[in-house]
Parts: structure tokens; sequence; C-alpha cells
């Protein structure tokens, strides 16, 4: 009986945990990690680094991140504006312009979404414009089939311990049956 109890308790805690952490996220992570794909380039007057979601670039969203400062100096930069396009490997596969946003509280980093269509190489272009001047930047992609992400491990956790709990319960039922004959 106290195994049977046991396996139902941990069962239960593995669920409730899985549970949890279902709906738990942060703002950081809520679109997944940000790689970075560009590091403290320069082009023009400026000094680029791009972070892409997801890590590799699948066909589907993708949501660009991309920081600006002077390439000399800390002068703030006044009136900034980024604007991204991409070309695909495919006739009339042309994306854009997209013009990035940003917020009050970070002036000079900017957010855009761009959706990817095929499956090939890319080049994004990064266009930047402020008091500073304007410059771009070139970014190849090699972009790869959405494959949905597979299984995922806490869909798997869930299902050995409802497994567990089927077991436990079962057994119980035949004890059962065994004890009142």
């Amino acid at each position: 009986m106290a195994i049977k109890i046991g396996l139902l308790l941990a069962s239960a805690i593995i669920l409730a945990l899985a549970g949890i952490s279902l709906f738990q996220s942060s703002p950081a992570s809520a679109h997944g990690e940000t790689v970075l794909i560009v590091d403290d380039v320069i082009s023009g007057p400026y000094l680029f680094r791009v972070g892409i979601v997801p890590t590799k670039p699948k066909v589907g969203t993708l949501l660009v991140n991309t920081l600006i400062q002077p390439a000399e100096g800390d002068a703030p930069i006044n009136g900034g504006k980024i604007v991204i396009s991409a070309i695909g490997p495919e006739i009339r596969t042309a994306i854009g312009p997209v013009r990035a946003s940003n917020s009050l509280d970070a002036l000079q980093l900017f957010q855009a979404s761009i959706d990817l269509t095929v499956i090939g190489t890319w080049t994004m272009t990064i266009s930047a414009d402020s008091s500073l001047g304007k410059a771009t930047l070139d970014i190849p992609l090699e972009v790869t089939e959405n494959t949905g992400g597979g299984l995922n491990f806490l869909i798997i956790i869930v299902i050995a311990a409802l497994a567990v709990i089927i077991v436990a319960l079962a057994w119980s039922q035949l004890q059962r049956g065994r004890d009142s004959a």
C-alpha cells in the first residue's frame, strides 16, 4: 500500500512541476533564446550587433533584434531608424523593407519580424539612418525547413507520469480483486 501511495505522490509531483513549468516564462525568453549573428561589426558610422530568434533561421517568422551604437565615441544616436529587407534564393522572394521599432527605454535597440518563405541562402540587409549618417549591413542566412520542433521533453515527462499513475491504479484494482476473493 505504501508503494502505491508513493508512486501516486511522485507522479502527482511530476505532473505539478510540469504544469508549473508550462506557465513560467520570462519576457526575455518568451520567443526563445536570441543568438548573436553579428557582434560588433562596423559599417559606416555604426557599430552593429544583430540577434535573431529562432537561433537557426527556419521557414516562417524570424525575429531580428538590432543594436546600433556609434563606431567611434559614445555620442547618443538621435532620430535613429532601422529598415530590414531580405532577398531569398528564388526569383521573387524579396521581403521588405520592414521598419524596425524601438522604445523610449532603449532608443538604440530595434526589433522587427520578417517572414522567410523558402529554404535556402538569403541575404538580409539592415539599413541604419540617424544623425550620424546612413549605412547598410548585409548578413547571409541559411534558412532550413521548419520541422515544428519535434516532441517536447516536457510532453514526454507528462506521458511517463500518466503511465505510472495508470499502472499504479490498475495494480491497486487487481490487488483489491484478489483480496476480496
